[in-house]
């Protein structure tokens, strides 16, 4: 009986090693399926823009690092170990299925010249996946007015030992422009199980080529803003024209909206919407009052654009 134990513990394992590769559980997931999930997305996204720009009612400002897009996907898991190998005529009592959360963000900085955009992965909750892959689209376009331009990156993909933190980065040239960014995420089950989610198309940031926001002000007595009449594809000018239009501009302003008092202009500059180096004219509507503080943010963002 002993010797018949012995033998038959050797056939399994010369089984096991002929045949067991064969029929694993694959390795990563499938990209031609993430390729087309990514495709039909951009196709939803874009229609979803408005005469062919973003949506400006996204425009918001960020401190530290920009947080593109965040969100929660749902993976089912049947088999606890990736690595095992069944055999068809093997019977093990069926593992209960269960469920994985994953909560993510995407982080966006500049690094060596370049926009650097991070798939973060939260939390987990349940059996951490076998595999994770992330396609982000940014989205461009040089005015709030459009047009938008779709720029595919690098995959992002991480397979085994996923845990908390950064799954991996990809990076574009940095440039001062309008952006946005989308795309599409998947995870992989310890058991082979794939799910996929759309990237939440975010909200729309400017900045300039060293990834600075733009400091957004809106005056509070004409309305105007400092940002929606801009373009990123403005030309430098060899030197920036003189101005000394600043009473004449304070006396229409009071005519326009009320008189304001000599303590509020004294706390304000006047600022050219579009800056005079970059061929901004004196006209009224170019022109806007900022306090202080706020013009020598908008200035210092110029000095990168």
């Amino acid at each position: 009986m002993k010797n018949k134990r012995y033998l038959n513990k050797i056939l399994l394992t010369a089984i096991l090693v002929l045949f067991g590769s064969c029929i694993s559980v694959k390795a990563d997931i499938n990209s031609n399926e993430l390729n087309a999930k990514l495709n039909s997305e951009i196709t939803t996204q874009k229609a979803q823009l408005a005469n062919g720009q973003l949506p400006k009612a996204n425009t918001h400002q960020s401190d530290g690092k920009t947080i593109v897009s965040s969100g929660t996907m749902v993976l089912t898991n049947q088999d606890q170990n990736k690595n095992r190998n069944y055999l068809p005529w093997m019977s093990f009592a069926a593992t209960p299925e269960t469920v994985t959360t994953l909560k993510y963000h995407i982080g966006e900085d500049y690094y060596d010249g370049n926009f650097r955009f991070t798939f973060y992965l939260d939390s987990i909750e349940g059996l951490a996946p076998y595999a994770v892959d992330a396609a982000i689209v940014l989205y461009t376009e040089p005015s709030l007015q459009g047009p938008v331009s779709i720029n595919k990156t690098n995959l992002i993909s991480k397979v085994g030992n996923i845990t908390t933190g950064a799954i991996g980065s990809v990076e574009v040239p940095a440039k001062t422009t309008f952006w946005a960014a989308g795309g599409e995420y998947g995870a992989e089950s310890t058991s082979g199980n794939v799910a996929f989610y759309p990237i939440t198309q975010g909200p729309i940031e400017l900045q300039n080529k060293l990834a600075q926001n733009f400091p957004e002000y809106v005056d509070p007595i004409s309305h105007k803003d400092a940002e929606s009449p801009l373009r990123t594809d403005w030309t430098r000018l060899g030197k920036s024209p003189s101005w000394n239009g600043r009473q004449a501009f304070i006396n229409r302003f009071n005519a326009t909206y009320g008189t304001q008092s000599a303590d509020w202009w004294s706390a304000r500059q006047i600022h050219h919407i579009r800056p005079r180096i970059y061929g901004g004219t004196d006209d009224f509507n170019n022109l806007l009052p900022v306090p202080n503080a706020n013009h020598y943010l908008i200035t210092s963002w110029f000095r990168n654009y």
